[in-house]
């Protein structure tokens, strides 16, 4: 697709403390250079984080995608105000990228040397709180979470991705407690949107459509916002027939127009439709390509399993589907890089009853309290777990995670009736507090002074 085949380049000069930086916009079918910048500059830390916005912001312009208030925001912000720290922060970012078990290794201490230079300094905590949660230490990624929001209480990154964690970890009622309390940092509707996951949960059918009935007509990603609320609220059709509108209308569509347009198209029935957009979005995925599950790719390779057995392609399904047991069987069940259920849908789709269940099971106990946000489907409407359905050991266990749901929920409406969020905010404050007093000796993280 012609929004898909520009892409940037560039490169850096350095002679001193002076730097030369050059960014193209080439389009990838043609090698036609489409836009070029260069920028000469004196190499300081503010220097760096300016040029870093100003290319960002205008690559966007160049592709002609809009960017949201918290992009921009994001986009906007100093991280550190150290050059030491910043440059290992990159050789920690570089490791992690690699994702090989020595370069994770190396990147964690690479982020906390980051922190030790500069204590204040942002950019190494969403980071570090990554790998913790990689490696399946929910405590320590909830320790760095919520020191962030101690030291930058004004940031609202740091509150989102503590309700992202938390919401993977099945803890519903905090999830909505932390967002709701950096409500006042954040105009930007999209930061509440992992909400309405929450509230479909609770059956809370009027805050979606209270949700969608706020959201700004101007906002850039209006059609990616009432498209979720369509596939959150069943009307997959009309979820399909506004993104398929913004696909043919923008330049660069936002990514995640596609895992609700290809969920849309799949429940629907189009399989075809499905799998080409699921291909034009991951074409790591390609039949002609060595095929790689991991993290980033893992849920599209099980949606694409699905879809391949569904248009016959037995032989390509196993294949996506064995890999991505393989993958699954690396990661972490909860948190914010959990996989949920993953191995629940694969089991099932291979055919696989009795695993599939037991899965299920260790899900539950671990803390399992319904789909994530990224998911449009719910564990009712899912088709890849199908086959569980009518079982009676699966149903018995669908019944628990629905009282588990209804007990979360009669907490979030305690809260909203006395306007008091302070103690489910004090479950993780208390938590991180016990689980740090227990380590011995203390991880740097801890002992990062304000």
């Amino acid at each position: 697709a012609d929004h898909l085949s520009r892409v940037p380049e560039g490169d850096v000069q350095r002679a001193g403390d002076q730097v030369r930086i050059t960014i193209r916009l080439v389009d990838a079918v043609t090698d036609e250079q489409i836009w070029a910048h260069t920028y000469d500059e004196d190499l300081t830390l503010a220097n760096v984080f300016t040029i870093q916005s100003q290319v960002s912001a205008k690559i966007a312009q160049n592709l002609r995608a809009q960017l949201s208030a918290d992009e921009e925001q994001r986009l906007a912000a100093v991280p550190t105000t150290s050059m030491n720290a910043y440059r290992m922060f990159v050789a920690g970012r570089k490791n992690l990228w690699e994702r090989r078990f020595d370069t994770l290794q190396d990147a964690r201490q690479q982020f906390e040397q980051a922190l030790e230079i500069d204590p204040l300094a942002r950019i190494p905590y969403l980071n570090l709180a990554d790998l913790h949660a990689r490696s399946g230490d929910n405590d320590k990624t909830l320790s760095v979470l919520l020191r962030a929001t101690e030291l930058f209480p004004d940031w609202p990154s740091a509150y989102q991705n503590l309700a992202n964690h938390l919401e993977g970890l099945g803890r519903l009622d905090e999830a909505v407690a932390w967002t709701r309390y950096s409500e006042p940092l954040n105009d930007d509707p999209l930061h509440f949107g992992p909400l309405l996951k929450i509230y479909q949960k609770f059956g809370q059918i009027d805050k979606i459509m209270a949700f969608a009935k706020a959201f700004p007509d101007d906002h850039p990603m209006l059609a990616v916002g009432a498209s979720y609320v369509h596939a959150l609220l069943g009307e997959f059709a009309e979820a399909r027939e506004l993104l398929e509108a913004e696909i043919e209308h923008s330049e660069l569509p936002h990514p995640y127009t596609y895992p609700i347009l290809v969920a849309s198209a799949a429940q629907l029935g189009d399989y075809e439709a499905a799998r080409t957009y699921l291909l034009e979005s991951n074409p790591a995925l390609e039949p002609d390509t060595r095929l790689v599950v991991d993290y980033g790719n893992l849920h599209a390779a099980v949606l694409l399993g699905y879809i391949e057995r569904q248009r016959g392609a037995e032989r390509t399904a196993n294949e996506l589907l064995e890999n991505a047991l393989s993958a699954i069987n690396e990661l972490p069940r909860t948190g914010i890089l959990g996989h949920g259920i993953e191995d629940v849908r694969v089991l099932a789709l291979l055919d696989r009853k009795s695993a599939a269940l037991i899965a299920l099971r260790e899900a539950i106990d671990d803390g399992f309290a319904g789909y994530r946000s990224h998911s449009v489907w719910t564990i009712d409407n899912d088709p890849m777990i199908a086959p569980l359905r009518g079982d009676p050991a699966y149903e018995a266990m669908r019944e628990e995670i629905d009282q588990r749901i209804e007990a979360l929920r009669r907490n979030v409406e305690a809260a909203e009736q006395t306007g008091d969020w302070t103690p489910l905010l004090d479950k993780v404050r208390n938590r991180a507090t016990a689980a740090m007093t227990a380590q011995r000796p203390m991880s740097l993280i801890s002992t990062v002074r304000r």
